[in-house]
């Protein structure tokens, strides 16, 4: 073996307790010391430390319903979409996904509710989401359908067009 390769695991190693000392100040239950290769719990220990930057609820429209994507912003900028729900487009529905979107979400965030412009089916909900102080985002649909063909994802549904709304908000600024 070469000495690039016998150096290899001692970076690997080197890189472990470099990671454990850092998270060991964050979090008790992680002793200076421990062993905990092949230990799980400090991968999920460190996923838990990921904080969140935005928060955003992708909407896809239509006559009748609401697709809703949740997903949110890490501050290592990875995107995760998290929750997916349907709720009826009336006003029994959008009291449903604002107590919905209550529990799924943080308090010391504002989600922003992205959605495209369809028609006259999204007006009454963006209406009643403004009226109700939140934040609110109108996409036009050119914007949203050029975006859907950048994605790894060539099947469209309702769902896809969600999750595509959502990321979509994430990425781009949108104050």
């Amino acid at each position: 073996m070469t000495d690039r390769y016998c150096l290899f695991p001692f970076y690997l190693l080197e890189f472990e307790q470099n990671v454990r000392n850092y998270v060991c100040h964050d979090i008790q239950d992680i002793q200076p010391g421990e062993k905990t290769k092949g230990d799980s719990s400090l991968y999920i220990k460190l996923k838990m430390m990921k904080k969140i930057l935005k928060e955003v609820l992708g909407v896809d429209v239509a006559q009748n319903e609401l697709v809703v994507t949740a997903g949110r912003m890490l501050n290592d900028l990875s995107i995760d979409l998290y929750a997916h729900k349907v709720f009826k487009n009336n006003e029994s529905g959008f009291l449903a996904l604002l107590d919905w979107t209550k529990k799924l979400s943080r308090d010391e965030f504002k989600v922003r509710f992205v959605m495209e412009a369809t028609g006259v089916y999204h007006q009454k909900f963006a209406f009643y989401l403004y009226d109700r102080g939140r934040e609110v985002t109108i996409v036009l649909p050119n914007k949203i359908s050029n975006y859907i063909r950048t994605l790894e994802d060539k099947t469209i549904t309702d769902k896809s067009c969600s999750a595509a709304i959502a990321q979509f908000g994430l990425e781009r600024n949108l104050d």
